[in-house]
Parts: C-alpha cells; structure tokens; sequence
C-alpha cells in the first residue's frame, strides 16, 4: 500500500486516465474531501459500498 501526504489541491494521477484531487481537509481532523475524475468506465465507489464474498 502507498501512503501519500497531499495538501489542498495536490492531485495523485492513476494510469493516464485518473485523477484524485486532494479537494479539502475538514477542520474535525476526522475528515478529508477528494475529488476523482475517472472515465466513465471506471467504477469508483466507496469501500463500504462494495459487496464483498465471504
């Protein structure tokens, strides 16, 4: 796993075609805004979203 530090407005790019944009850091310390551009595609979707096999 790659761990990055980003500040607002550092981006992180995936392949040639993603983008994740570090949109903003909520002041609670709990929370952090990123914006994600992806072809259309591409799935993008929450961890907890995903329906995992057990």
């Amino acid at each position: 796993m790659l761990v990055l530090t980003l500040y607002d407005g550092e981006a992180v790019h995936i392949g040639d075609d993603i983008k994740i944009v570090m949109d903003r850091c909520i002041d609670d310390g709990n929370s952090t805004r990123l914006a994600i551009e992806a072809p259309a595609d591409v799935k993008v979707l929450r961890s907890e979203l995903i329906l995992k096999d057990s």
